[in-house]
């Protein structure tokens, strides 16, 4: 094979990289896509799990919008506490009490927000937890939710009976959701569980 005998002909080219840059953890150790992973502290009681939250990551949050701002919804705080609860006490049948949000968690088109889910043991299967948020090492970590959650000692059956449909109007789902846009909030598909609606005058 002939080759030339002259240095082939050398270009460089540059790659844009987003200095903001989604954070990663190991997908091997994503216990859930909202609580993320679980912090191993030495001389800690306390017990943290750590995640990096976006308005992409995970992709389905960005459908649900107040006043075009991306909003952790008030279900993934107790589906983080769910999780943690699933983690820690070995069950699916678990009780949250004395759930407070205390204020909206919003998430970042271009960075990443760091969020923590910290429990403290108050008795056997029982712990009090609080779900924070940090944009930036220079600020400060803001609490958003915190409650307590147990495993379930009783099985409640107590469900209110629906009332007869034949006395109640068919609603839309689609005026119901496009209701809430007008007043500034936006349910995605992801978000529009709704499948049937039933209204009267006094009651829905």
């Amino acid at each position: 094979i002939l080759l030339p005998n002259y240095p082939f002909q050398r270009q460089l080219y540059s790659v844009d990289v987003n200095s903001q840059a989604t954070k990663t953890i190991n997908q091997r150790d994503i216990l859930h896509p909202l609580l993320g992973e679980k912090l191993d502290l030495s001389r800690s009681n306390t017990i943290y799990f750590q995640n990096y939250l976006n308005s992409n990551n995970p992709a389905y949050l960005q459908q649900h919008q107040v006043f075009d701002k991306v909003i952790l919804p008030g279900a993934g705080y107790i589906e983080m506490a769910l999780a943690a609860g699933n983690f820690l006490l070995k069950s699916d049948n678990l009780t949250l009490e004395n759930l407070e949000i205390l204020q909206p968690l919003i998430l970042s088109y271009g960075s990443d927000t760091t969020t923590q889910v910290v429990l403290e043991s108050q008795q056997e299967q029982e712990y009090n937890f609080e779900i924070l948020s940090l944009l930036t090492k220079e600020e400060k970590w803001v609490l958003h939710a915190k409650g307590k959650i147990q495993k379930c000692r009783d099985v409640i059956h107590n469900v209110s009976p629906m009332h007869e449909k034949n006395a109640m109007s068919d609603v839309s789902t689609s005026n119901y959701y496009q209701e809430f846009e007008k007043r500034g909030i936006k349910y995605g598909e992801s978000f529009q569980a709704i499948t049937e609606l039933f209204g009267s005058v006094i009651q829905a």
